[in-house]
Formats: structure tokens, C-alpha cells, sequence
């Protein structure tokens, strides 16, 4: 289980890895993007065929992204 300062740690990054946007509109993984990035978060979308996603680059692995991110939020589904 994580510790308490681990969850508030993750909670207090400021950038994020975001694996899991899709091409299609209104999936969790690009609501998540959109919010983030609205409230001032720098998101990197990593996506393995997908070049931009709601007009940000995106990168296809995450040695691929051009700094270390604080966090990461992984949407995809189980069976992937």
C-alpha cells in the first residue's frame, strides 16, 4: 500500500507523463489531458503512432519526452 507521503507527493507534481490518449475524442485518458493542462500542468501525452493530440506534441515512448516527469498516469485498458 502506498504511504501517505507518497500519494501526497504524486499529488504535488507538477509535470506528468500521460499515457494513454487516444485519437478519439472524449476517452478518459484525453479528458485527463485537457483538464490537467487547463489548471496549469505540464502534460507529455505518449501515444506510439499519435504526433499531436488537442494541438500538444505527443511522444511515442517515454524516453522520448524531452524531461524526466514528476509522475505518470497510465490510462489504458487491462487486456493492453
Amino acid at each position: 500500500m502506498p504511504s501517505h507521503q507518497a500519494i501526497q507527493s504524486f499529488f504535488a507534481a507538477r509535470t506528468f507523463a500521460l499515457i494513454g490518449v487516444s485519437k478519439t475524442k472524449g476517452k478518459f485518458g484525453n479528458n485527463i489531458l485537457k483538464e490537467l493542462t487547463a489548471k496549469g500542468f505540464k502534460i507529455y501525452p505518449v501515444h506510439p503512432i499519435l504526433t499531436e493530440i488537442e494541438g500538444i506534441k505527443c511522444h511515442d515512448t517515454l524516453g522520448a519526452i524531452p524531461e524526466p516527469p514528476e509522475a505518470a498516469i497510465i490510462v489504458v485498458h487491462p487486456s493492453k
